[in-house]
């Protein structure tokens, strides 16, 4: 069996609410597969004068499901906060859909993550 590995990967996260019609999104900035059971990544969600940004750890639950934490905030004010995800895979990438509970609310999410190609090859 072939040794795993690592897959740097970026790509756009969206957290939304279909009931209020809501949605909100932010780059992943930087990601990496470190094993086919953790992924780890950060989203920047800043705007300009004020960063805002974000690690999510996830591990492996059972086949095709995740789940992990993450941090996040602005430089003053660190949020934690559970995050639960299916994960749908291609060749190229990967996409996460499934719970993002922050502050005691839970919102949908999903993100579209495309492996870099030009430092990764299967």
């Amino acid at each position: 069996m072939r040794p795993f590995k690592a897959r740097h990967f970026t790509g756009r996260i969206t957290w939304f609410q279909v009931a209020d019609e809501w949605f909100d999104q932010s780059k992943v900035t930087q990601g990496v597969r470190r094993s086919g059971d953790e992924i780890a990544f950060d989203c920047d969600y800043s705007e300009p004068g004020s960063p805002y940004t974000y690690t999510v750890s996830l591990h492996r639950t059972a086949q095709g499901n995740f789940e992990g934490h993450f941090t996040g905030g602005r430089t003053e004010e660190k949020n934690t906060g559970r995050v639960v995800a299916r994960e749908y895979t291609s060749r190229h990438g990967f996409v996460l859909l499934g719970k993002w509970t922050e502050n005691g609310a839970a919102d949908d999410w999903f993100a579209e993550l495309i492996y870099d190609q030009s430092s990764n090859k299967a």
